[in-house]
């Protein structure tokens, strides 16, 4: 790697983004009040879910909060803005003989604004692509064989800001140093990613199973082998931050293999209220990464849980956790909380 440069910065990149998803929240809207019923009281557990043929499904939803604090004790005088934009895609086919596929997409893109910093910047970037094939056994149509493909990666390039000046010590990916400390200057951006870094795909094959299917709680549990590779494009990440230093570490290509288990559940808690949660595990038995861990300290974990309040026909108040460990990637725990006004539209 070359050493540290003169900090690039994305400003112009990140003004482009952000007029464009303020221009797509201002002209969606007034039309928005015109729409029908775009957030679901409830889930659809009914048979019109269970009809056969393809279903196709995509909404956009602007989401947004705003503060603002003078001379309170511990906050920082100034407004604090969210602003975002949520892509929801899905084409499923279902046969009468229980084949069915299932295809989900989800974008998030998020830009922040505090007192801390003069610009806004990207706070969240997420791409979540899934394809996945299931058999239901006629005798048994809760459980079957299953096979799925993910994709997860982000859109735009990622940086570092803080509202301060930083020192910065660069690591490879063994954790040896490269270059001798420099400065991260207070609201200058530092590139740790390309687009679409890192990406990760992953396949599955195994067995599912939907013991419980009902309006309260729709319960799935799915276990099997999985392979995740891992591609970086030469990309950095945070490794820790302490005494005013910030250190930055190469991340590293990787292939794992190994064994899945993921157990899911959603309901509606009364109309209008709905939730959901998930965790997953991979414990890889191969891999080709260059590290020192082995046993469970390499087992993949994730964990997601959201609550979602319907405000009215267009409009929703929503909750979300997520917490995941990928060892191989970055070994710690990565946690993000959100809460968010969503305003949403139904394009198909």
């Amino acid at each position: 790697p070359q050493p540290l440069p003169n900090i690039p910065r994305h400003a112009e990149k990140d003004a482009t983004c952000f007029a464009a998803l303020l221009f797509t929240a201002l002209m969606a809207g007034p039309a928005l009040a015109q729409m029908p019923d775009y957030v679901p009281d409830k889930i659809d557990t009914t048979a019109d879910k269970k009809a056969t043929g393809w279903h196709p499904m995509l909404k956009a939803s602007g989401t947004g909060a705003f503060s603002h604090a003078s001379k309170v004790v511990g906050t920082d005088d100034g407004s604090t803005w969210n602003l975002g934009l949520v892509i929801n895609g899905g084409l499923d086919y279902r046969s009468a003989q229980g084949h069915i596929w299932e295809n989900l997409l989800k974008y998030q893109l998020t830009y922040s604004k505090t007192p801390l910093f003069d610009d806004f910047y990207k706070s969240l970037d997420n791409l979540d692509f899934s394809s996945t094939y299931l058999y239901e056994i006629p005798s048994v149509p809760w459980v079957g064989p299953f096979a799925s493909f993910r994709a997860l990666t982000s859109l735009l390039p990622g940086y570092v800001m803080r509202p301060a000046d930083t020192g910065l010590i660069l690591l490879d990916k063994e954790g040896n140093l490269l270059d001798d400390t420099t400065t991260l200057l207070a609201n200058e951006q530092l590139d740790l990613t390309d687009s679409f870094s890192p990406t990760t795909l992953r396949e599955s094959i195994g067995i599912f199973a939907r013991p419980v299917q009902k309006k309260v709680i729709e319960f799935q549990a799915r276990a099997g082998l999985g392979a995740w590779e891992v591609f970086v494009r030469d990309g950095l990440t945070i490794d820790k931050e302490e005494d005013g230093v910030l250190t930055i570490k190469e991340m590293q290509d990787s292939i794992q293999a190994g064994g899945e288990l993921e157990l899911s559940a959603k309901g509606v808690i009364t109309d209008g209220v709905n939730y959901g949660a998930k965790a997953g595990f991979m414990m890889p038995f191969y891999h080709n990464a260059d590290t020192d861990l082995e046993g469970t300290d390499l087992l993949n974990m994730e964990f997601e849980a959201s609550v979602g309040v319907k405000l009215t026909t267009w409009a929703s108040l929503d909750y979300a956790l997520k917490a995941y460990k990928y060892p191989l990637i970055v070994n710690d725990w990565q946690v993000s909380n959100s809460l968010l006004l969503t305003a949403t539209a139904s394009i198909l």
